[in-house]
């Protein structure tokens, strides 16, 4: 009887293993798949020097979403199950995530002047300025709430949130996007997170964990007892997602807007086909 009990709790396990592993493939598959078709529509639509632009616009915000992380993802990840207080837990992980965001974005901005010229547009307040960080700010926080899923094993969720976020990419980038040029391509892409952001607070997290309601919480304790495994994870993960995401940003700077998509669009094929 007790074999019987070990086996079914056993097939049960491997198949919600499967079920969300399945969905987490699709997720990437997915990912991949409108990648390739939001940057074809834009080199349609886009001149060579806006797709350039827009490249660095999205690698800049991809990359300040990577460093404001700071491993609180996979910390959500490995405890966040378990942990007793679960609520206060995600949200004031959410909260670290979007201060510093936030912050960083700020010194990203503050210094644009200085290491990426080409991103002028970037540079003093002006609405493209306050779009970039509404967009970084958006885009990291969807991210984290990612992980979220993948922690209590709701992965469809994430699968569904990030193809509403590419559907709405394309079509902001398909359309009045394409008035505003380069920055219509930053647009896109913080639509898509602002949007699909409100769809995994108040639809997708409640229906994953029963009673939850996004908040701005904090407790200093709860972050300092899993700092060391968040940043041990944080500085690995980092050493993997950082160097490609820096070459846009190193290209646009010495060699310009017009040799950055070049090299984008060509690398992005390469990366499809091998």
């Amino acid at each position: 009887m007790k074999f019987l009990q070990f086996s079914n709790r056993l097939n049960t396990s491997w198949r919600t293993l499967f079920v969300n592993t399945s969905f987490m493939i699709a997720n990437t598959l997915a990912g991949s798949a409108f990648g390739f078709l939001f940057w074809m529509v834009v080199t349609r639509y886009y001149d060579v020097a806006q797709v350039g632009t827009g490249v660095a616009y999205i690698a800049a915000i991809t990359l300040l979403a990577n460093l404001s992380e700071m491993g609180l993802g996979i910390a959500l990840i490995r405890f966040a199950p378990t942990i007793d207080q679960q609520n206060k837990f995600i949200n004031t992980n959410m909260t670290a995530v979007a201060l510093s965001t936030l912050i960083i974005t700020g010194l990203f901005l503050a210094g644009t002047a200085v290491w990426s010229p080409e991103l002028q547009a970037l540079t003093g307040l002006n609405w493209q300025t306050a779009l970039f960080l509404a967009a970084a700010l958006a885009f990291s926080v969807a991210q984290f709430l990612d992980k979220l899923f993948v922690a209590f094993e709701t992965t469809h969720f994430m699968l569904l949130r990030n193809v509403a976020a590419h559907l709405i990419r394309l079509g902001v980038v398909a359309s009045f996007g394409r008035i505003l040029g380069a920055v219509g391509i930053l647009l896109a892409v913080g639509m898509g997170a602002a949007v699909t952001l409100l769809l995994s607070s108040y639809v997708f997290a409640p229906r994953t964990l029963t009673n939850y309601s996004p908040r701005i919480a904090w407790d200093w304790q709860m972050l300092w007892s899993k700092a060391q495994y968040s940043f041990g994870n944080h500085f690995s993960q980092l050493l993997w997602n950082v160097p490609p995401l820096i070459y846009p940003l190193i290209i646009v700077s010495l060699l310009g807007a017009e040799a950055n998509a070049h090299f984008y669009i060509s690398w992005m094929i390469a990366n499809v086909l091998f």
